[in-house]
């Protein structure tokens, strides 16, 4: 059994939610039995930890995780001058097997600590993600969409610079930054025209943890060109990419009616249906071993 566990400071805090859900179906998909746990831990079969980074989950973490018995999932960017990251939490990486959605993070922690149970564990997207309802809605693309670009984040100066350029376009532009994930984001997903993603790390991680839900919503993303995983190479997607100097006319493009909806969501769909979950996990217990 493949246990995950989910630190969390409240029943309402979803941030690691979907990535936990996704890697949930992934473990089902190949024929292991997998369970979710809040704040505990079922002492029977492996753990793997969503959320140890957070400052307030470190003290859980240390109290609940057995050391033969667990491996930490990172989703955070380690290599970036503002990661948010403390050293307890690196120490923690440095103790326990660390698993990770980038093949980049999994490079930096090898070098760092000279590790070598860490392990790249792409997320996909599965349907089983949202509720029929968001599907059926076809991401919501209707002609009395709140919002033309839904932007989700915190905000720096690189970020406002295109928010504002959009808005002094006069285009509609929702701005979410007071964390809101999963199921508390797919009412905005629903509707909106598109999602808008902007670095706020100099790192450029193509951040897939975000783009969990509306990939297989089927709602467009624009994206600020990224460095991609290995086994999570997004750039044959219908995620639009452009360069941060590009952004905008990207967004101007897309609203012109120049890509089809659709046609950039089935694009996605083939993409998501060609990452291989089971050559990774496979390395992963080949070393580990945590069946």
């Amino acid at each position: 059994m493949i246990n995950i566990t989910l630190l969390k400071s409240s029943n309402h805090d979803e941030i690691f939610t979907e990535s936990a859900k996704c890697l949930q179906i992934s473990l089902r998909t190949i024929g292991l039995v997998s369970e979710i746990h809040i704040n505990a831990v079922n002492t029977t079969g492996y753990t793997i930890f969503f959320g140890a980074g957070l400052r307030c989950s470190t003290a859980v973490f240390r109290e609940i995780a057995r050391k033969k018995s667990s491996a930490i999932f990172n989703l955070e960017q380690l290599m970036s001058r503002e990661t948010v990251v403390d050293q307890d939490y690196l120490n923690i990486l440095s103790e326990y097997p660390m698993l990770d959605y980038h093949s980049a993070n999994v490079d930096y922690i090898k070098s760092v600590f000279q590790k070598t149970d860490c392990f790249e564990i792409p997320l996909i997207p599965n349907f089983d993600l949202v509720n029929k309802i968001a599907l059926i809605s076809g991401g919501g693309r209707s002609d009395c969409e709140a919002s033309d670009f839904l932007f989700y984040g915190s905000l720096n100066a690189r970020r406002l610079a295109i928010l504002q350029s959009l808005l002094k376009c006069g285009y509609r532009v929702k701005v979410i930054t007071e964390g809101k994930y999963a199921c508390n984001l797919t009412e905005e997903l629903k509707n909106t025209k598109a999602v808008l993603h902007i670095h706020y790390h100099e790192t450029a991680l193509f951040p897939a943890a975000r783009f969990l839900q509306p990939m297989i919503m089927g709602v467009p993303i624009i994206c600020e060109e990224s460095v991609f995983s290995i086994a999570s190479d997004y750039t044959e997607s219908g995620i639009l990419f452009g360069s941060y100097q590009n952004l905008v006319s990207i967004c101007e493009e897309y609203m012109s009616g120049a890509y089809s909806a659709d046609s950039l969501a089935r694009k996605t769909f083939e993409q998501i249906a060609r990452i291989d979950f089971k050559a990774k996990w496979e390395q992963f217990c080949a070393v580990i071993n945590p069946n």
